[in-house]
């Protein structure tokens, strides 16, 4: 027997999405892309696509990446929680204060730290550090999926 799409005595379900707008307070954004459901607090993003429920915080500078975003939006109370339990204390899913992203892919539900800068700084070409949460290839710094950059980091 075959699955009938259109009949009501068998209907079928999914997961609707129904994010809000993005929330851009003080953001500067050129040439870019917004997902759905964003919140961007006085960042600058030049060049990049920003996937839905990404956080980007203050002073934070996304140039020419990739952002993927996020399965479900963190709340404070759900950091306080963790704390304690969890070596990403303090770091929420997105992106942290004073923070420098460019060139990069950063996959979904990354947590990168306050005044950490992700700009390929040796001009490295190939680099494997899964261990840290990044790969590097052909020049470009992938941040892995669930990966944890701790605060003040440079990569």
């Amino acid at each position: 027997k075959s699955c009938r799409f259109y009949d009501r005595q068998c209907p079928l379900y999914t997961m609707p999405r129904c994010l809000p707008p993005s929330s851009m307070s003080e953001a500067v954004i050129t040439n870019s892309i917004i997902g759905d459901g964003c919140i961007l607090d006085g960042c600058v993003i030049r060049g990049s696509v920003v996937g839905m429920r990404t956080r980007i915080s203050d002073e934070v500078i996304v140039e020419d990446s990739i952002i993927v975003g996020s399965d479900i939006y963190e709340m404070e109370e759900d950091v306080m929680r963790r704390k304690g339990r969890e070596k990403q204390i303090d770091i929420r899913i997105g992106i942290g204060e004073k923070s420098r992203i460019t060139r990069v892919i950063v996959d979904k539900n990354a947590r990168i730290g306050k005044n950490v800068m992700i700009i390929n700084r040796d001009n490295v070409e190939e680099g494997n550090r899964e261990a840290q949460g990044y790969v590097i290839r052909e020049g470009i710094i992938v941040i892995l999926r669930n990966a944890v950059i701790p605060n003040d980091s440079i990569i």
